[in-house]
């Protein structure tokens, strides 16, 4: 599509200008219809068929957001319903004609099936005119709609993922930028080139971006915290090998001028020559011995306690399961994955990077200025011309749209790719295998596209460094020939200026790098929120679960809300310690939610969850005495771990146990003549077909569940449908072990989900608990 300024007029037109257009569009038609009816309104059967057509140009806006002019389809509608304005009992003759066209004296003829023609007169043609525009006016009005309603969507999405610090800002210019992919995401299939959306921008209200928060990196400030965090007790080691780094940077500075000084006078000297050898290979040696030794010591930094890996791993672990779902597995991996790394290239780029580039910069300055302060000065003057190429290169090559848009991407498809693969039977058997294909290969390329963008800023910045050493050595060249021209003093100039120029680049690569590093700690830190210290701070106060006096369950007035959709809704319950409750109620009425938040897994979003008296909250949920080593849990589909099925079996438990207990617990749920090693290997995931079945999975999960309740004495107990994918006689034996383990537990609460009336006739459930929609009915 060719940027025309009509289109954005078109687009950016208010409700009230559109509405004005339309009235006046369809004022003509009245005009015309008044003097073929003697009446302004058309009959109804007519009207219908206008709102119908009008339905067809705002569904196909509403599918594709924009439409160019109207189809060949709708204009056949408009014209079919010209031609029974003008002859009503054409409509009862509709399914006759052939087609209408419009002939080269620009008349409209009716064309029949059985051959014949019928060619209508100027007022017919005038009020097809007038159909036109008025159809056309109203596809305006709804593109204009339409992208309004969209700039709203995106907004609102915009703030709400700002508000859930899934999407944070780094500078003012970058709202307009997410603005602008929202666009491009919508309007990319319309033909819109990127210069048309950023004039369309010009035109929208983006007001309500203004409050967003600003995540300025202050450079300086935010290392220091890095160091004050992770660097206790090991700054001093860090500085001295940082210090040792410079050395052979210092050499490398230096060594250019033995190699000068071997031309003095127009003579040659071969010692100059083999001491400027063992310089550069020395220095180059002693570089890589300090090296290892800093790479040795940033691993056992990241290792150490209250080290980033400990940092890390606390914070995915303490993040609340609604955030995880919020920002979705892949960007919560992708995010931490890029996070932990960042943190040891602020360290490197620092150590590698700015102090021997400021070493080399300081020392090769001296030499020259010592040997020529012309040329010095002409070195000065093409590290400036460096300094504002790279400004310029910056802001045209687009470096932080491009990082934005390639990390996006790459979120993007690591979450389709995980959703397509864990889809992949189904997708397969579906007969969608074409279109997972397709998906798959738009993703890829989507991606590919991002980091090639992202990786042309290198690309880039390799050519104006080139540019900019071309323009040094010119310079170079006619400051040597001022200083007077002596070989040592040009080889002086080209050396000194080649190191002091690299150097100036290496801290301009320097500083983009700490700003990515730094940009990606940030993102790692505002998605953990503070979570693992809040945490961390709230377990100092709470009570150990053996404090607890009864294992009597309370809700008061519990509200869950998840992405806007209320799941609990004002929930009162009493438990008594010791029940076996049975929660009943359709598929998404709330029971496995309401599960979590009584084990205290989910926090609600008000109300009141208590344990013995005691709110779930102020119990302990770390060490011996956790709530969760009281709790036993049996998943819908238990998940299986890539590991023998002994630890499979054992997971969980805080107690040894014996191989002999496992296989009697085997033995107790039907499984051991099926598994009668407990080293086999088994397959991660929610069963496996190469392994085990959907019902074997069930029966080891319930096996761990009874290992968990007798080696931990349980307290309560939650089984979520554990009867399925197993057989009618399965779901009996299972029956008779719960109710064998209730009867030997007479204070421990058992929690049952089930679809399966049949089983639960089998149990021996003292209360009965029906939700719908979130609440409950009836106890």
């Amino acid at each position: 599509m060719n940027f025309e300024k009509n289109i954005i007029e078109d687009l950016t037109k208010t409700q009230k200008e559109s509405f004005s257009e339309k009235k006046e569009k369809l004022d003509s038609v009245k005009d015309v219809l008044q003097e073929k009816f003697e009446q302004e309104n058309l009959p109804k059967d007519l009207v219908l068929e206008m709102i119908n057509i009008r339905k067809e140009i705002k569904d196909k806006i509403e599918e594709e957001n924009f439409v160019d002019s109207l189809d060949e389809s709708v204009d056949n509608r408009i014209k079919l319903l010209m031609a029974e304005i003008y002859n009503p009992e054409l409509k009862e003759e509709a399914g006759e004609i052939e087609e209408i066209i419009e002939n080269k004296e620009g008349r409209v003829e009716i064309i029949f099936k059985d051959g014949k023609k019928e060619v209508l007169g100027n007022n017919e043609t005038e009020l097809l005119s007038s159909l036109r525009l008025y159809f056309d006016s109203y596809r305006l009005a709804h593109n204009a709609s339409k992208f309004r309603a969209n700039i709203n969507e995106i907004k609102s999405g915009i703030i709400k993922d700002s508000q859930d610090r899934k999407l944070n800002f780094y500078s003012e210019k970058e709202k307009k930028e997410e603005v602008l992919s929202g666009l491009q995401e919508k309007y990319e299939k319309a033909g819109f080139s990127e210069k048309e959306l950023k004039e369309l921008i010009k035109f929208c209200d983006l007001k309500d971006l203004d409050d967003l928060p600003i995540h300025e990196i202050k450079i300086m400030s935010k290392i220091q915290d890095i160091f004050s965090r992770f660097m206790k007790g090991d700054k001093a080691k860090y500085i001295g090998l940082s210090a040792a780094l410079m050395i052979p940077a210092f050499i490398q500075g230096y060594a250019p001028m033995l190699f000068a000084d071997a031309f003095k006078n127009n003579t040659t000297d071969i010692n100059q020559i083999i001491l400027f050898s063992l310089a550069s290979v020395g220095g180059a040696g002693l570089s890589a011995l300090i090296q290892k030794q800093y790479k040795d010591f940033v691993n056992k930094n990241y290792q150490k306690d209250g080290g980033v890996s400990e940092f890390t791993a606390k914070n995915l672990t303490e993040m609340p399961p609604n955030e995880t779902k919020k920002f979705g597995l892949e960007t919560v991996k992708h995010r931490a994955s890029e996070g932990r790394n960042s943190y040891e290239n602020v360290l490197n780029t620092f150590s590698f990077n700015i102090l021997p580039a400021v070493t080399t910069l300081t020392t090769s300055a001296a030499m020259l200025y010592g040997k020529s302060p012309i040329l010095a000065a002409g070195t000065a003057l093409a590290s400036g011309l460096t300094i504002t190429l790279d400004k310029y290169f910056q802001k045209a090559g687009r470096f932080w749209e491009k990082e934005r848009s390639a990390e996006r991407t790459s979120e993007q498809m690591a979450k389709k790719l995980n959703e397509q693969l864990n889809a992949h039977m189904e997708v397969i058997l579906a007969g969608e295998k074409e279109k997972f294909f397709n998906e798959i290969r738009e993703f890829i390329e989507k991606e590919k596209i991002a980091q090639s963008e992202k990786g042309f800023f290198k690309v880039l910045e390799e050519a104006y460094f080139r540019f900019a050493n071309s323009i040094n050595l010119t310079l170079l060249g006619v400051t040597s020939l001022l200083a007077g021209g002596a070989p040592d003093k040009m080889i002086a100039a080209v050396l000194y200026s080649g190191n002091f120029n690299r150097g100036i680049q290496d801290l301009l690569s320097a500083k983009r790098s700490l700003l990515r590093s730094l940009r990606n700690i940030m993102q790692m830190e505002l998605m953990f929120n503070g979570y693992a210290k809040e945490e961390e701070e709230k377990e100092k106060d709470r009570i150990g679960i053996s404090s607890i006096k009864n294992n009597d369950i309370n809700l008061k007035d519990v509200n869950v809300e998840l992405d806007n959709k209320k799941i609990l809704d004002n929930v009162n319950l009493n438990i008594p310690s010791g029940s076996m409750v049975y929660l009943q109620g359709a598929s998404g009425a709330g029971k496995t939610t309401l599960m979590k938040i009584i084990s205290g897994y989910y926090q609600p979003s008000s109300g009141e969850v208590k344990f013995g008296d005691v709110p779930v909250e102020n119990i302990k949920k770390t060490g011996e005495e956790s709530i969760y080593n009281k709790i036993a849990y049996l998943s819908q589909f238990p998940y299986l771990f890539d590991d023998s099925l002994r630890n499979n079996l054992k997971f969980g438990l805080k107690t040894e146990i014996k191989d002999e207990q496992i296989m009697e617990t085997l033995n107790e749920v039907g499984l051991s003549k099926r598994f009668n090693n407990l080293d086999e290997k088994i397959f991660g995931g929610s069963g496996d077909a190469g392994k085990t079945s959907g019902g074997e999975t069930s029966r080891i999960g319930l096996a761990r569940v009874l290992l968990k309740i007798r080696s931990s004495d349980s307290k309560l107990v939650f089984l979520d449908e554990p009867t399925a994918s197993v057989d009618q006689d399965t779901k009996q034996d299972i029956a008779e072990i719960i109710n064998n383990e209730k009867a030997k537990r007479p204070e421990t609460t058992f929690i049952v989900i089930s679809h399966d009336e049949k089983f639960v006739e089998m149990l021996d459930c003292s209360i009965r608990v029906e939700m719908e929609r979130g609440k409950i009915i009836e106890k």
